[in-house]
């Protein structure tokens, strides 16, 4: 993943600045302070605390770019200006120095996906959208509404409550799509095949209007 052109082009299609930080190794654990170590040390398998660990490396990144204070103890997600996505051993997190500008991101493996999930989360019209879809690429598609789902679910200040049929993707073809949510909100979502799947970061705030 060329992190740079990444964060460019999310800049660019959002028009709003985004950083982006990744982690896939644990190189960097000695970074994390006393009190983050703490936190570490209350989960008790190794694989959420690989999770945790390169989440937090990945804030301390996105923090560092942003000229904040690396310190990611204090960090209860959702925060505007903040998120943080896991996949397959990697961590991604996004941010933005817009004041009061919330931000969301996911990512997930492209792969072979029950079709059935669909029913889960996808309204009519987008379960419609998807059935036109050769078949070689339903697959992809759906993953891809899945993120960009999931992404603005992150990225809404107040989604207690809200369930993925309450999102809306008004352009489900497109690779930038306009969500609307059943309380009235509009956000913005970007999504960008990269080697470790396909990845969605939505904003909401004035960074996005139209």
């Amino acid at each position: 993943m060329r992190l740079t052109e990444l964060e460019n082009r999310a800049s660019e299609t959002l028009r709003l600045p985004i950083r982006i930080g990744v982690c896939d190794s644990d190189d960097g654990a000695a970074d994390l302070n006393s009190a983050e170590t703490a936190q570490l040390e209350r989960f008790e398998t190794d694989a959420r605390r690989r999770d945790w660990r390169r989440g937090r490396l990945a804030l301390k990144a996105v923090l560092r770019s942003l000229d904040r204070s690396d310190d990611t103890s204090d960090i209860r997600l959702p925060a505007p200006q903040l998120s943080l996505t896991h996949g397959d051993g990697t961590a991604i997190a996004v941010g933005t120095p817009q004041p009061d500008t919330h931000v969301g991101v996911d990512v997930e493996a492209l792969r072979p996906v029950n079709m059935r999930m669909a029913l889960w989360f996808l309204n009519e019209a987008e379960l419609d959208w998807l059935s036109r879809r050769e078949p070689s690429e339903r697959s992809a598609a759906l993953i891809r509404l899945w993120t960009i789902k999931e992404a603005v679910f992150k990225c809404h200040p107040a989604n207690d409550g809200l369930v993925m049929t309450d999102f809306t993707i008004r352009s489900p073809s497109a690779d930038v799509s306009d969500v609307r949510t059943a309380d009235g909100l509009q956000f913005r979502c970007a999504s960008f095949h990269e080697d470790v799947g396909i990845i969605s970061i939505a904003t909401q705030g004035e960074g996005n209007e139209d």
